[in-house]
């Protein structure tokens, strides 16, 4: 069996939302290898996207990733969180070819979540939402 037909007869038997998800896994491998012959258009390597969506996946596949990491601020997220940033960049980044505000929104995205990431290692910030003051 080819690795084609391998990740067919695994991805046929998952819901959408699963299947997407490998979907999104492929192009991000995909965009990982581009040679210098592809167009890269689509690929803007000046944002962090890229980036945290490979901390992410590490992290989603339970992998390490040390606090020295720039993305180690993932770390605080558990694997549905990190499922639903996941989605939230893919979304945009689908949409990078035909909206100009796409890269802008997985910018603002990726900033709000290190915001919150700051928020949930607080332990401040983390005893003022379980008080319900914020």
């Amino acid at each position: 069996m080819t690795i084609i037909e391998q990740l067919y007869a695994i991805v046929k038997t998952l819901p959408q939302e699963q299947a997407s998800e490998i979907l999104t896994f492929a192009e991000f491998i995909r965009a990982q290898h581009l040679n210098a012959q592809e167009s890269i258009a689509t690929l803007d390597t000046s944002t962090p996207w890229f980036e945290v969506m490979g901390a992410a996946y590490r992290l989603r596949l339970g992998e390490e990733i040390g606090s020295e990491n720039l993305y180690g601020w993932l770390k605080v997220f558990d694997k549905d969180e990190l499922s639903e940033l996941i989605a939230e960049i893919e979304k945009d980044y689908r949409l990078v070819g035909l909206e100009p505000a796409a890269w802008e929104r997985i910018e603002a995205t990726i900033y709000e979540w290190h915001e919150s990431a700051i928020a949930l290692s607080s332990p401040e910030l983390a005893a003022a939402f379980s008080r319900g003051d914020v």
